[in-house]
């Protein structure tokens, strides 16, 4: 495979991922920003993350839409050998830095 077509195949690989994203909040009927909002305020590792209150029903909302997304991650990840978990999240960050680098200028 070219450079090109391993751009494309990882372009469309993670394409694939935003899409069954995208597909399960419009399942649930809501919008995907709505659900990378919920599931982002449930990521409490993530420290770009504006600290959001939610609303008891806001919760129990959230609640009902978000473990099934972290379950569904969790047997993908778990699909792969350690060490393929480790390299795909190696790889990851460095794609996304280099990216980001590469795009923005940071």
């Amino acid at each position: 495979m070219t450079v090109e077509s391993k751009t494309r195949a990882f372009c469309n690989a993670w394409q694939s991922i935003s899409m069954i994203y995208k597909d399960y909040a419009r399942r649930k009927g809501i919008s995907y920003n709505s659900l990378y909002i919920l599931n982002a305020i449930q990521q409490t590792e993530n420290r770009r993350v504006k600290t959001i209150h939610l609303t008891e029903k806001g919760m129990q909302y959230a609640d009902t839409l978000i473990p099934h997304i972290h379950h569904a991650d969790r047997l993908a990840m778990e699909a792969l050998s350690e060490e393929q978990q480790d390299e795909l999240i190696w790889l990851m960050d460095l794609y996304v830095s280099t990216c980001r680098r590469k795009m923005l200028g940071e």
